[in-house]
């Protein structure tokens, strides 16, 4: 993760040692929410997805995540996430 998004993360409350509660977090945005954006390559297909994820400090925010799947393969793999300003701030 990068500095800066690790510090916005570590900061809503997440944690290196329950992991999982994040990973589980950005999965259900996944499985919840629309695609905004695809892009193909001559690796696959990235996927953007925006949703809201509750924090452990049961905030609501915002986060855009990316995903991929490459050409041969049905499963999508984790890129990236990282913080959105929501359109009613």
């Amino acid at each position: 993760m990068g500095a800066s998004k690790a510090r916005f993360f570590l900061g809503q409350g997440f944690s290196l040692q329950h992991w999982s509660v994040l990973q589980q977090g950005l999965q259900e945005i996944a499985q919840n929410y629309d695609v905004v954006k695809t892009e193909k390559s001559s690796f696959g297909i990235r996927y953007v997805v925006d949703g809201k994820l509750t924090t452990p400090k049961q905030r609501i925010v915002s986060i855009r995540t990316v995903w991929f799947i490459e050409h041969g393969e049905t499963v999508p793999y984790f890129v990236t996430a990282y913080p959105q300003e929501s359109k009613d701030d």
